[in-house]
């Protein structure tokens, strides 16, 4: 695991997070958020490899640094 636990990942993508972490979390828990949160994160991604091709770009969805490698916090699920 590089930044997420594998757990933490499946319950997130299970919606099987408890109360409580879905209230540190910050958002309800649904179907649209983990839609929203794999093209946030994805973007990270794909802007990260264009800079490298093309020396610049940049992602407005981004700044989701409060993610714990077991536990979403502060309106971060994963860190990007």
């Amino acid at each position: 695991d590089l930044c997420h636990s594998e757990q933490y990942i499946n319950n997130f993508l299970t919606g099987t997070l408890s109360d409580k972490a879905i209230k540190k979390m910050g958002f309800p828990y649904s179907a649209q958020l983990v839609e929203r949160t794999f093209l946030s994160v994805g973007g990270s991604i794909q802007a990260a490899e264009e800079a490298l091709k093309n020396g610049l770009t940049c992602n407005l969805s981004v700044g989701y640094h409060h993610a714990y490698s077991d536990y979403c916090s502060g309106f971060c699920i994963f860190n990007d």
